[in-house]
């Protein structure tokens, strides 16, 4: 708007007819307007445009002031804050996992990642495939499912997947043979490789990657 008086004349042009919900935009902005007079204030995400057609998504918030208006009714105060910059920042952080998971779905080893507290909180699309899973989900869910209950020495397979991990969180990284075993049954001989990463995640955990090499064709 070139100015004040510009905005406040076009004030109702600079919201679509619809919320992206599809809800009429005069309907919600009253809604919102009379929670506001009721509860004090009203916090709420907007999609204004612009007078030549821009979208311009927002978050509204509405406050009622103690002071009146000249029909002795309480007024509203309303603060529009641009989201723009913040969603091209969301945007771009979504391309960059997006790449990073084509690159780590592109390793050719099964790849899993560990927390110090043993829970298995990602793997990649080769992982899944070499145990014919659909998901990663389902790989989570049931990875010690996807061992036999002994190894071929004897040792209890859960017992020491859980030993081995130990040994990588204190003293780095380990390799060991393993005997893996998809849901049908058919037994997977590997070489397993696990190496603590130099990052923690967003909650101070530390972290385990483990790559599993399929040792059939050797």
């Amino acid at each position: 708007c070139e100015s004040e008086d510009v905005f406040i004349q076009n004030f109702f042009k600079l919201n679509p007819a619809t919320q992206p919900c599809g809800q009429c935009s005069q309907e919600k902005f009253d809604s919102y307007m009379e929670d506001a007079y009721l509860n004090g204030k009203s916090l709420f995400l907007w999609q204004h445009c612009t007078l030549n057609g821009v979208c311009l998504p927002t978050e509204v918030t509405f406050a009622k002031l103690d002071e009146v208006d000249e029909f002795g009714g309480n007024m509203l105060v309303c603060f529009i804050h641009d989201l723009r910059p913040q969603l091209a920042v969301k945007e771009k952080e979504q391309q960059f996992n997006l790449t990073l998971k084509s690159i780590i779905d592109a390793n050719p080893l099964c790849l899993n990642v560990w927390t110090d507290t043993l829970e298995n909180i990602m793997c990649n699309k080769q992982a899944v495939e070499l145990y014919d899973l659909h998901s990663e989900e389902e790989y989570l869910d049931k990875f010690f499912d996807l061992s036999p209950e002994f190894q071929p020495d004897g040792r209890p397979s859960k017992e020491f997947a859980i030993k081995y991990l130990e040994s990588a969180f204190k003293n780095g990284s380990c390799s060991f043979k393993w005997l893996h075993r998809k849901l049908n049954g058919d037994l997977i001989p590997t070489e397993i490789t696990l190496v603590k990463m130099d990052f923690q995640d967003e909650n101070g955990k530390s972290l385990v990657a483990g790559f599993t090499r399929d040792l059939r064709d050797s």
